[in-house]
């Protein structure tokens, strides 16, 4: 049996999308001045998560008989969609932790966070971001990372898991992110592999997106985020919650998707048997392939992290010079 998208391809279709949106983005320049500030940088999410999505669905529209081959597509159960949200909330409060000591530790050289939001206290803003900022990017970045590039990186659910959480977290450019990025990424992928299905992972991304975009006007938010005064103890604090709701929160998810009651994890299915089971759809089973395709792959996959790396280090390098 073989993969259902290339590892070449699922790189090709990621690289086209990567410059299309660049290319998209910087086409917003060309109406910067006649636009406000936050319509700018709305404009510049729309068009470059745009860019990800149009290689993705020229790809499914040539192969559209066997679309439900390259996404993974099981339909999601009721009962397992309100996890979702607690998935979003335990890992985005475990991350906060090492996210905001990899920020701290790069802020000692001039590296900052390059992500410009609009002031989302005006209701229009905040609509526009849940939108374009939380929502557009879920659903084409999960159909990207989680379908296409998950599905062609799986030589095994180990390498999987760890090739497109690191795609994913080297992809954003921005070395600030990276850590949060990966872990969640190494999240989605588990959940898609163990349900089957995408639309789980679309949904805890927009929630993280959600929280990531709004949690900052909670009162003393800025003020815990940080290793003086309360973030000393608040951040280890709300990473040990985080990880109290985090993996029980994702096991839940896969027993009701599966049919099966809540339960601990010293369950048959529990999520540490159910990450190294190899899966019953056609759609996660590979077979060995001849080891000069298999150098090919390795080469191809190597070769985009390092390109990746190149890119985020130069990225980092701009911003630092800039501030």
């Amino acid at each position: 049996m073989k993969r259902n998208v290339p590892l070449k391809s699922a790189i090709f279709i990621y690289v086209a999308g990567l410059a299309l949106g660049s290319v998209l983005g910087l086409a917003a320049v060309i109406f910067e001045e006649e636009m406000s500030d936050g319509a700018y940088v709305f404009l510049s999410y729309a068009l470059t998560q745009i860019g990800f999505l149009v290689p993705v669905v020229i790809y499914a529209a040539r192969r559209k008989n066997e679309i439900t081959d390259i996404f993974p597509l099981a339909k999601p159960k009721i009962k397992a969609l309100p996890f979702t949200i607690l998935v979003s909330i335990g890992a985005f409060m475990q991350n906060l932790l090492p996210a905001t000591a990899v920020e701290t530790l790069f802020g000692l050289i001039g590296v900052g966070s390059n992500v410009n939001i609009p002031d989302l206290t005006d209701p229009v803003n905040a609509v526009l971001a849940v939108l374009l900022i939380a929502a557009l990017p879920a659903i084409a970045e999960e159909f990207l990372f989680r379908g296409v590039m998950a599905g062609a990186a799986f030589k095994s659910a180990y390498f999987m898991m760890f090739y497109s959480a690191a795609v994913f977290a080297v992809g954003h450019l921005s070395p600030v992110q990276m850590v949060h990025q990966f872990i969640l990424g190494a999240v989605l992928v588990f959940l898609v592999y163990s349900t089957g299905t995408v639309w789980y992972s679309v949904l805890v991304h927009f929630f993280n997106n959600v929280l990531a975009l709004f949690t900052v006007y909670i009162p003393g938010y800025a003020e815990a985020v940080n290793f003086s005064g309360a973030g000393a103890w608040v951040l280890p604090v709300m990473c040990i919650i985080g990880i109290a709701v985090l993996y029980p929160s994702v096991n839940a998810l896969v027993k009701y998707h599966k049919g099966g009651r809540l339960g601990g994890y010293a369950s048959s299915d529990g999520i540490i048997k159910t990450v190294m089971k190899r899966g019953g759809r056609e759609w996660y089973i590979s077979v060995a392939v001849p080891e000069d395709k298999a150098r090919r792959d390795n080469a191809y996959a190597l070769g985009l992290i390092v390109c990746l790396a190149v890119l985020t280090v130069l990225n980092a390098a701009l911003g630092a010079l800039g501030a």
